[in-house]
């Protein structure tokens, strides 16, 4: 982190829901320049962990939603699981009258999990799974997966 702090004016750490303490975690010295955030918008993009519904603003104003904490993974051949990202398309109309509120949000990219020592879930565990109209699954490298 103190690497980080070196390079950039601001840190940006996305709370998800086994952070309760991850304030601990941030040197002192840094706390000024380590925000800690349920979600933040930049440009277009709305970046929150995906656990829980970030405040309605990201939807009103990002057209593309980033979020982690479902860790997908999908199965190649019988058995056989990777890990990947999916780009899905969402409901507006639905999340529209779910929010009560205009919904510029129209895809939601996944991202897999990056820690060698947890692959991932078949579930999508998110209040937004339920919105998702359909989506493409990509491995790591990219390649699509029919």
């Amino acid at each position: 982190m103190r690497k980080l702090a070196k390079e950039f004016e601001e840190i940006i750490i996305l709370r998800g829901n086994h952070d309760s303490l991850i304030q601990e975690l941030i040197p002192k010295t840094l706390r000024k320049k380590v925000k800690l955030k349920k979600s933040f918008l930049y440009s277009e993009f709305g970046i929150f962990h995906g656990h829980a519904w970030p405040r309605k603003t990201v939807f009103r104003r990002a057209k593309v939603g980033i979020i982690g904490h479902i860790h997908p993974v999908c199965e190649i051949i019988d058995g056989v699981f990777k890990k990947c990202w999916i780009l899905a398309n969402l409901e507006r109309d639905e999340l529209s009258r779910k929010l009560k509120t205009d919904v510029k949000m129209e895809k939601l990219l996944i991202m897999p999990c990056f820690n060698d020592y947890f692959f991932g879930s078949k579930c999508l565990i998110s209040p937004l799974s339920k919105y998702i109209s359909s989506s493409e699954i990509l491995l790591l490298d990219l390649s699509k997966v029919t």
